[in-house]
């Protein structure tokens, strides 16, 4: 299951949503949390110990979605800075010899 979806990418109308699984489970986390004030007894430590895992379990989750979403469209902008290095080493030796010539 996609946990970000994105529309539109690259338009002023671009569209980036976190799956509703993805909040429900976020928001049943941190309810959880909250209820958890304080450590008396081994019982106490193990639901903390469950709930904080839930929590890096969450955070992996959207971390590696992030990355998943993210990395088309890296994969553009690696393209592109190539394209403008290759134009920009084309007019620099030129550039490089007028200013000389102009005394820029």
């Amino acid at each position: 299951m996609q946990q970000i979806t994105v529309q539109n990418a690259g338009s002023e109308s671009a569209q980036i949503q976190l799956s509703q699984g993805l909040i429900n489970a976020r928001e049943s986390a941190l309810a959880e949390a909250a209820l958890i004030d304080e450590i008396n007894d081994a019982k106490d430590l193990e639901a903390a110990a469950y709930v904080l895992g839930e929590l890096k379990s969450l955070e992996k989750t959207i971390t590696k979605a992030h990355k998943e979403a993210k990395d088309p469209y890296l994969a553009i902008t690696k393209q592109l800075d190539g394209l403008k290095r290759e134009y920009v080493a084309a007019l620099t030796p030129e550039m490089t010899r007028l200013s000389r010539l102009v005394g820029d």
